[in-house]
């Protein structure tokens, strides 16, 4: 990255430039003013046409092109009409405007096309290569180039040199060398930086090819190494792009074989290796202290870690832990007890070497040994503490030791998860406390009681909370007005109340002493529990939709206004509100008003301040008012270069995107619109926003990811093997193999447990395929029938599809109605569309409410759903209703093309209209 001291500004439609400080260094004055390159030139438009402008504004090359890309500071690729040509910054002709298309290469050379042939000229713009070959084409920043005739391709470099010639049906190219693949066998070459030939070598096969690559890498990488004296075992390592097992030598464990993902398990000493070698897909169980393969295996996941205290692993052949594996690789897809073999239907959990398993809906216990602990007669079985387990039996609940004994009763409703000494217990319908004589320290009164935490338990009773210690003791009255209470973390905690939409919460804050610290009136609070009571510390903060910025002592520094706010650590914060960006101090004062397209602190400085305008490359949208507003359109992406140094991949939504830099695109970074970036350049993948925040991977030996927010800020540090988006303020993340959630900051609200978890909509989720549970992790229910559930809950239903049939269940899940259809959608408030059996066959489409109830005659080809409101098909036209069936838009329409946050945008014939989404029409032409 090259720091910034020019920069365009915009002024009454016309542009100029400032300096760091904010100073123009010359007046607006054209029409258009490209970002200017490290060597502070710049490309202006002016009158319809383009030139080259220095940080003073002065010319340096004529307006005469129609366009013009900067490719040295006395270089210029330049466009007339459809012919190009490169000249100097006197105007002089380098390469005479007349080709079809230039592209500069590394040593300024140039591939030049005309009449649909390639050649290559010097940075004098003398022929290296004449025009001879219809294909040839640059990879990627390497110092070489696939030519040929289309059916037969070859190597050559920037020079003109050829590595390899245009014969081979097949050419794969990798970063320093080329292979040409022939039925007889492969060539190999290989080139230093600047594509000069080292090597050129034929082998029979590709297999001999690879290992030669293989074995020339590792010893590459032994001259670096540096020996683990202390090692006692092998250790993995990512060389180029594949992991190896090495000894403490760096000398390979298991020869060649490389493999493109390892998950390992240091306290066994194994590893789950995964293979692509020869196109074919394999996976291994490897030793990793000895350096063999304990066996190869087809399973989609093996829980590694069970084999510290037992011979037998849990492993998954799908969705479900459905199957246990020994050491040696032997299977066991059942268990017997007596003459009865029992299926293995899901291994629900595993602990102190003992698995939960559910057998045809019944449930049992065997150890890792494969012996049955308890028979398979219980209702239900949880998680094995300290050898005891919660359970279920008859309808009524209980706890049980692992040889059957009981040690509370089942005369109960529910029985909590253990994880005390002390059982939370739940009979008429409230929750109380007793102890492992059956004595009630706390009785049977509340509402909910969570776990214990440092031996005290919050608990609700009348829509209030308050805490109890181990001993029974009240030791805060319950006072606290919260549907929910999280876990205190230095005597503070986050109260959570739940709005009537069921998905929109607001939290606030409260002491162990029941002090409300702030009133429950926020969506996000940021990283308040980490920096209450420092000094200097600030946090952002969002309420209603709108953000802030709060100290660590709860006070709002700058209100809840803005649609976005940025870099909150500077002495000075760029709010956004209603697509323009302003300036405002630390203590809210007014610096620049919110008005500008876009604002930036410059790299390496703290007050110096960016305004850019919008690219014109922008699709629009019409807003209330008639005025067309900028929309991007992702689906037309392309990536574009900002600057010499970095290329923008692909949009994260909310004015984001992916980018990495020029020579290196296995590395990338976050850049805000105008190609500034937020984060270093080290990630391997950084996925769409989602509340706020991205999930991010980075590389390391397994695959590990984390979160950022949009300030390019790691908010939750990359330490999970796997993560979902955030929804309802849970993510769901794997931990050594199994799935649980996390709060925004981080932290653990459900243990990981699952197979697969999926996202939370109105409070619920669905987890193991088949299990709902809420945002405590209680199970509230589970699907029994024979079809797929596909998630998520919305509007507290979800759509189950059977055999050429499908329907909705609730959390319960039960159905939610009594008839099946041929299909459905997922609901949209109170709305569902589902395809309706005929007498003909297949159907068409019609409404119907939550109880499953046909609320509409009029029938549809065709049903999307597009935000508040669903695009249907009648006959070859289109329209729009709203979630209560109503017309928007009667179907008269061609094309249904666009839609903005407030918009429609629609043809009929050939006019086209920009309607609300009310109907009301404001323009069309």
């Amino acid at each position: 990255m090259w720091a910034q001291s020019v920069f365009p500004v915009v002024e009454n439609g016309k542009w100029g430039a400032i300096d760091q400080y904010g100073n123009f260094l010359f007046s607006p004055q054209y029409d258009h003013l490209m970002p200017y390159t490290p060597n502070n030139l710049a490309v202006a438009a002016l009158q319809g046409k383009y030139g080259v402008v220095n940080r003073k504004g002065e010319q340096v090359l004529d307006f005469q092109y129609d366009h013009i890309e900067i490719v040295t500071p006395n270089r210029f690729l330049v466009w007339k009409k459809y012919r190009c040509g490169v000249v100097d910054k006197y105007g002089k002709e380098v390469l005479p405007i007349r080709y079809d298309a230039i592209t500069p290469l590394k040593k300024r050379s140039y591939l030049y096309q005309q009449n649909q042939r390639f050649g290559i000229a010097d940075q004098g713009g003398k022929e290296i290569l004449e025009r001879t070959y219809p294909v040839m084409s640059s990879v990627d920043s390497l110092p070489v180039l696939l030519f040929g005739t289309g059916k037969q391709v070859g190597v050559l470099n920037i020079s003109g040199e050829i590595l390899l010639p245009p014969v081979y049906p097949q050419v794969d190219v990798a970063e320093q060398h080329a292979i040409g693949v022939r039925p007889e066998g492969i060539d190999l070459v290989e080139w230093d930086s600047t594509g000069s030939l080292l090597t050129a070598q034929a082998f029979p096969n590709r297999e001999e090819a690879r290992n030669y690559l293989e074995s020339k890498k590792l010893k590459m990488y032994q001259q670096t190494y540096s020996p683990h004296e202390g090692l006692e075992q092998g250790v993995w390592q990512y060389i180029g792009d594949s992991y190896y097992l090495l000894d403490k030598q760096g000398r390979s464990l298991l020869g060649y074989r490389k493999f493109y993902h390892v998950e390992e398990a240091p306290e066994v000493g194994l590893a789950l290796a995964y293979s692509n070698d020869g196109g074919e897909e394999s996976a291994f169980v490897v030793d990793s202290q000895q350096g063999t393969f304990l066996y190869q295996h087809n399973f989609k996941k093996i829980a590694l870690k069970d084999y510290f205290s037992a011979n037998w692993a849990r492993a998954a052949s799908g969705d479900y832990w459905d199957h246990l594996i020994s050491r040696r690789g032997e299977i066991k897809s059942s268990v017997e007890m007596g003459d009865i073999r029992y299926p293995i239907d899901e291994v629900v959990s595993c602990r102190e070497g003992v698995a939960v398993i559910r057998s045809q809906d019944k449930y049992g216990a065997v150890s890792l040994n494969g012996e049955v602990v308890l028979p398979f007669e219980y209702d239900y079985l949880g998680d094995v503490w300290q050898g005891m387990l919660n359970a279920k039996k008859g309808g009524i609940a209980g706890v049980i030791d692992l040889k059957g004994n009981t040690i509370l009763p089942f005369q109960y409703e529910e029985v909590a998860t253990l994880n005390h000494p002390l059982f939370r217990v739940k009979l008429g319908g409230k929750w109380g406390v007793l102890n492992k004589e059956r004595q009630v320290l706390l009785p049977f009164v509340y509402d909910a009681i969570a776990p214990f935490v440092d031996g005290i338990a919050n608990i609700k009773k009348e829509g209030q909370w308050g805490r109890v210690n181990q001993e029974g003791t009240i030791v805060l009255a319950p006072t606290i007005k919260a549907d929910s209470l999280r876990t205190f973390v230095d005597g503070l905690a986050i109260t959570v109340n739940v709005k009537r939409s069921g998905q929109q919460k607001v939290l606030g804050l409260v002491k162990e002493s029941g002090e409300v610290v702030i009133p429950p009136s926020y969506d996000h609070l940021g990283d308040l529990l980490a920096i209450w009571g420092k000094s200097k510390e600030r946090t952002l903060v969002r309420k209603g939709g709108r953000y802030g910025v709060m100290n660590s002592q709860g006070k709002e520094l700058i209100p809840c206004l803005y649609d976005t706010i940025a870099e909150i650590e500077q002495e000075v914060v760029i709010v956004q509100r209603q697509g323009k960006w302003g300036v405002r101090s630390i203590d809210d004062k007014e610096l620049l008003p919110v008005k500008y397209d876009s604002i930036h602190f410059l790299e390496g400085t703290k007050k110096q301040l960016l305004e850019v305008m919008v690219r014109d490359t922008a699709d629009y949208k019409v807003t209330h008012s008639g005025y067309f507003k900028p929309l991007s359109n992702e689906k037309k992406f392309t990536p574009y270069r900002v600057d010499e140094n970095i290329v923008v991949e692909k949009p994260l939504g909310d004015g984001f995107y992916q980018a990495y830099e020029v020579g290196n695109t296995l590395y990338k970074g976050l850049v805000d619109y105008n190609g500034i970036a937020l984060t270093a350049f080290k990630y391997k993948s950084i996925a769409p926003f989602s509340e706020g925040l991205s999930r991010v991977e980075v590389f390391k030996k397994r695959k590990t990811v984390g979160f950022i927010d949009m300030y390019g800020k790691e908010v939750i540090t990359p330490r999970f093997e796997d993560a979902n988006y955030f929804s309802g303020s849970l993510s769901a993340v794997m931990h050594k193999g199994a799935w649980g959630y996390v709060d925004i900051e981080g932290e653990w609200v459900i243990p990981a447990q699952f197979m697969e978890a999926g996202r939370f909509i109105d409070g619920v989720a669905l987890v193991n395929k088949r299990i709902i549970i809420n945002t405590e992790g209680a199970i509230v229910g589970r699907y029994k029938g024979d079809g797929k559930v596909v998630g998520p809950f919305r509007s507290e239903r979800c759509v189950v599809k059977e055999d050429k049939q499908a329907y909705h269940i609730l959390p319960s899940g039960n159905a939610a109605y009594r008839r099946k259809f041929q299909d459905v959608t997922r609901f949209n408030g109170e709305r569902a569309f589902v395809k309706m059996y005929t007498s003909e066959g297949s159907g068409k489409w019609r409404m119907i409410d939550v109880n499953g109830n046909v609320i509409s005659d009029t029938s549809f080809e065709q049903v999307k759903e597009k935000g508040n409101s669903f695009q249907v098909r009648v006959g070859k036209r289109l329209g729009v209703l709203d979630l209560e069936g109503k017309w928007i838009i009667i179907p008269e329409c061609t094309s249904i093309r666009a839609y903005s946050d407030e918009v429609i945008k629609v043809e009929v014939e050939e006019k086209v209209r920009y309607i609300l989404k009310d109907g009301t029409v404001i323009y069309s032409y």
